[in-house]
């Protein structure tokens, strides 16, 4: 973040943005999804490799779409079980850019399953860079003598480190990950400096079989991030023959969002969100977008070890 004496002499959007680093209603450094409730690596590396698929997603999302400077986020990741060694791998590359700062991420996921409890406990790793520049021409600035009324770009790279554990069962799961545990400092220039900030995501979820090829998923995420007031997102989804699904969601602090996704085929999926603000904010802004395009291939598992229930992952 950057520093307060910093920020109060730039102008008031790009300014709020370039201090929390990414949306203003939520101050994580870490980019905002609302598609993780059907693709739950982009926030917990242990989920990595936690099916018999192998899982790609590729997606795009726009947020506070009209105000200047919005965040802007697009995203690929793909993973894998190795079974034979009960080992999960994958890889993530997310761009995001709001206001002035870009931010580049590259990592690499290993984790680790076994069996626990009449389910399936994990545990992932993820490691890897981040690069994160800012552009210092894009800030507006009413003192020309500020010290930030550079016309120049400073990128700085850092490592990255993310831990997190999953257990499922048939109908029920959870889990917990650390995000930014390096929590490295980002000096752009000796009068522009900023930090990372560890952000804590615990995530529970029940499917309850509604009868037929009917089930209902409510599920509820918490965030925690240094700096910040905690929020939560309190979900519930319903779901058709593992082909077709809607829902909703209340983000605290935020507003309301609405998911509907479909099941092209056996292998390929696509999957929509739509945010709207129940701030002040919606007055400036016309809401957010998300899409995002998956493929799937299954593999056989291994004749001692039963297949886990497909609603975890596709």
């Amino acid at each position: 973040m950057l520093g307060e004496k910093k920020y109060t002499r730039i102008g008031f959007i790009i300014g709020l943005m370039t201090m929390f680093g990414t949306v203003l209603t939520y101050a994580q450094q870490d980019p905002m999804y609302s598609l993780y409730a059907i693709n739950k690596a982009l926030i917990n590396p242990a989920y990595v490799g936690s099916s018999n698929f192998i899982v790609s997603n590729l997606s795009y999302r726009t947020q506070m779409v009209g105000l200047p400077g919005a965040p802007i986020t697009d995203y690929f990741n793909l993973h894998a079980p190795i079974q034979k060694k009960h080992l999960g791998v994958g890889i993530k590359v997310v761009n995001d850019q709001t206001g002035p700062i870009k931010t580049l991420t590259a990592t690499g996921t290993i984790s680790y399953h076994l069996g626990f409890a009449g389910g399936k406990l994990s545990f992932g790793l993820e490691g890897g860079m981040v690069n994160r520049s800012v552009d210092f021409s894009k800030l507006i600035s009413h003192d020309p003598n500020d010290p930030l009324a550079l016309n120049t770009v400073a990128a700085v790279t850092v490592p990255d480190l993310n831990f997190g554990f999953w257990y499922q069962r048939k109908q029920f799961y959870f889990g917990f990950s650390d995000y930014n545990m390096t929590q490295s400092h980002l000096d752009y220039t000796p009068k522009s400096q900023a930090q990372e900030y560890s952000n804590q995501y615990f995530l529970l979820g029940w499917i309850w079989d509604l009868g037929g090829k009917w089930d209902l998923e409510p599920s509820t995420l918490y965030k925690h991030v240094a700096g910040a007031p905690s929020q939560f997102d309190i979900n519930c989804y319903l779901n058709f023959d593992q082909k077709f699904g809607v829902g909703g969601s209340y983000r605290t602090g935020d507003g309301v969002y609405f998911l509907a996704k479909y099941s092209i085929t056996p292998s390929i999926r696509l999957a929509y969100s739509y945010d709207y603000a129940l701030s002040p904010l919606s007055t400036f802004a016309a809401g957010s977008h998300e899409i995002m395009l998956s493929y799937r291939i299954k593999l056989l598992p291994p004749p001692e070890e039963k297949e886990i229930h497909p609603r975890y992952y596709f």
